[in-house]
């Protein structure tokens, strides 16, 4: 059994810590965060595990470091990762697992964890998300779910806007939509084309016409240096 001493354990930010005092905090981490295997064809990919209720809902100040320690004991020991490719942060998880680079990062509400991937060239985006959602956002939902996580918070996820997975925005600026309501707007969006179009020419139309959604970002400001 692996000596349990080694492990590094994050210690906590204070339950009332102001807001200003928390990104003091996390500009100092960010510092440390970059993507080792990033080139000009890298292609990223974002998930936010977020609380379904914000407002009556909150991970635990210790949730994140347990699940730190629970996601690096599985690797080692059951996966047979090696030790040198899982890095543990006060703020977050480093892995490069399959090719794929992945921080998974705590925000700093409590309410939300970000899952943040630069997947491997060898590897299509599909593949590259069944993957993550396997061994990363799952393990983290059920981990939740257990007694040594939040029993009665529900977990729900979002897609977070690319160019913030590339360059690594801290958190409280990165942009996030709920995949359920991305959902909510293609079907919108169908529904609004069906009714432009005219019942004699419905037939023209084409399916991909019908069927094309893209989501529209709102731009983002961001008042410090980035890694770009």
């Amino acid at each position: 059994m692996e000596d349990s001493s080694q492990y590094f354990i994050p210690s906590f930010i204070p339950e009332h810590a102001s807001t200003e005092r928390e990104k003091t905090q996390e500009g100092k981490y960010l510092e440390s965060m970059a993507w080792e295997t990033r080139d000009e064809t890298s292609q990223f990919l974002g998930i936010q595990i977020q609380c379904q209720d914000g407002q009556t809902m909150s991970l635990t100040a210790a949730f994140f470091p347990y699940f730190q320690m629970f996601m690096r004991r599985k690797l080692i020991l059951e996966m047979g990762v090696s030790k040198k490719i899982v890095t543990c942060s006060r703020h977050y998880l480093k892995l490069f697992l399959d090719g794929h680079e992945f921080y998974v990062e705590q925000g700093m509400s409590h309410n939300y964890v970000d899952v943040l991937m630069l997947r491997s060239k060898h590897k299509s985006r599909s593949e590259a998300l069944q993957y993550v959602m396997k061994h990363i956002v799952q393990e983290l939902i059920s981990f939740c779910a257990s007694s040594k996580g939040c029993l009665g918070v529900t977990l729900v996820l979002g897609v977070i806007q690319t160019c913030c997975v590339e360059m690594l925005i801290p958190s409280h600026l990165r942009e996030a939509i709920l995949i359920e309501e991305l959902k909510s707007r293609f079907i919108g969006s169908i529904k609004d084309k069906l009714e432009d179009i005219q019942s004699d020419r419905f037939h023209l139309v084409k399916e991909e016409e019908l069927f094309s959604y893209e989501h529209s970002w709102p731009s983002i400001e961001v008042h410090y240096n980035t890694r770009v």
